[in-house]
């Protein structure tokens, strides 16, 4: 896990350009969460707990033996139910950094200024569209939340394929048991995505550049 990680992560770090945001000339709202270790650490710390307890939990309760055990051929899950948190840790540890990288501080970045915030469009139910309606009723966030949500579908959409195809090479495994595996991974995204959601919601009325 840790070796796959950083294998995408060290590359992608090295090679992408970086975004306006990193520049400290470029005035954001809520600089100072990105800027902030604690903060940084702390989120990233939060990713981990997230991922691990839900994959110790669905050791510990069976889920995950309707993918690993009826999907694929694998003689005995003993090694896996002797994990405990702290080795679980040790295991994905790595996860949580870029986990935080990708979802928490792009959504920071994308906060507007006090006074730039886009107005609330006029919807009127008995003359909207079916597009007008739906986009009020499911996609009427904010710019922070609505980049949240389309972070936290491309890294679930790319991590379900990615893992999806890495187990379908293993010997008995099925697509079933594969995606189902996969989808736990993708509920823990959005488990981290709504704690993310709360950890860069302030005040508008505090600025600190």
């Amino acid at each position: 896990m840790n070796i796959e990680v950083l294998s995408i992560a060290i590359p992608t770090y090295l090679l992408r350009s970086r975004a306006p945001a990193h520049r400290a000339s470029v005035p954001l709202r809520n600089r100072f969460l990105l800027n902030s270790v604690q903060v940084q650490f702390s989120s990233a710390v939060l990713a981990i707990g997230v991922y691990v307890v839900v994959i110790w939990g669905g050791l510990k309760t069976g889920f995950l033996n309707i993918f690993l055990v009826t999907h694929f051929d694998i003689p005995t899950l003993e090694a896996a139910h002797l994990e405990n948190p702290l080795t679980i840790v040790a295991n994905i540890f790595t996860a949580g950094f870029p986990a935080k990288e990708f979802l928490l501080n792009p959504s920071i970045a994308a906060q507007t200024l006090p006074g730039q915030a886009t107005p609330v469009a006029n919807f009127d139910a008995t003359t909207a569209d079916l597009q007008a309606t739906l986009k009020h009723n499911f996609w009427y966030f904010g710019r922070r939340t609505r980049t949240l949500i389309q972070q936290t579908w491309i890294l679930s959409f790319f991590l379900v394929l990615n893992t999806v195809q890495r187990c379908l090479t293993l010997n008995g495994s099925e697509f079933n048991g594969a995606a189902g595996y996969a989808g736990i991974w993708a509920v823990a995204n959005a488990i981290i995505a709504a704690w993310y959601a709360w950890v860069g919601d302030t005040s508008t009325d505090y600025i600190v550049n």
